[in-house]
């Protein structure tokens, strides 16, 4: 019988127990938050779901064997790379994962679209900070890059990780198909574009269709 992989986030801690440790403190931040009113029809519950996921998904890329081979040489004989990058291939498997989530949510499919994309973008820069999506669609020019990443981290999840995810095993194919397919990776390119750059540099409107999706992106964002 072959020995458990042990899987790191840093130095000596284990990636499981980052993950599962990040999801734990979302909770309790969201035990000390007053929601009065829904955002984007979603309720606090939902919200806590959505962060639980975020949690969970946000350092999966460095489940890949580029990124162990780089932790566990203490980052010292190994040089980055984008293979040992992992924001980006984590973030499009939150994606897929919060597609699962919201399918039979009754909320407009609209903002069904949104909140993806805010959910991709937040993990995609949870290193550095909020910009707008635009900025951040590079997935056409890393495709190999990420059905490989994508190839590893399959091959070295065991089932503690199938167990302690949502969605884990959908989102996985359902990210396959993604890199798989032209047509999708165009739609994805052509996602609500969120203009962050443009709220903040003016007046907030008062519209709350402008506002919620920004709000939302910072309420997300600040709990991971």
């Amino acid at each position: 019988m072959s020995k458990k992989r042990i899987l790191l986030s840093h130095p000596n801690k284990e990636l499981i127990e980052h993950l599962k440790n990040t999801k734990k403190i979302t909770a309790t931040l969201y035990s000390n938050i007053f929601l009065k009113n829904k955002i984007m029809e979603l309720s606090k519950t939902d919200l806590e779901d959505i962060s639980g996921i975020i949690a969970s998904y946000h350092d999966l890329g460095k489940a890949t064997s580029y990124f162990q081979e780089y932790i566990s040489n203490n980052q010292k004989n190994i040089q980055k790379s984008e293979y040992t990058n992992h924001s980006l291939i984590s973030s499009l498997l939150a994606y897929s994962a919060i597609n699962e989530y919201l399918k039979d949510k009754n909320i407009l499919e609209e903002f069904k679209e949104i909140i993806k994309y805010i959910v991709f973008l937040v993990i995609r820069k949870h290193h550095s900070f909020l910009d707008n999506l635009e900025n951040n669609l590079t997935i056409q020019r890393n495709i190999e890059i990420l059905n490989r990443q994508l190839e590893s981290i399959e091959k070295n999840l065991d089932k503690e990780y199938f167990n302690e995810i949502p969605h884990l095993r959908d989102s996985i194919q359902n990210t396959k198909i993604l890199l798989s397919n032209k047509e999708k990776i165009e739609i994805f390119k052509k996602a609500y574009l969120l203009d962050f750059s443009k709220l903040t540099n003016k007046k907030l409107q008062t519209e709350i269709d402008e506002i919620q999706p920004y709000l939302l992106s910072l309420l997300l964002f600040s709990i991971l």
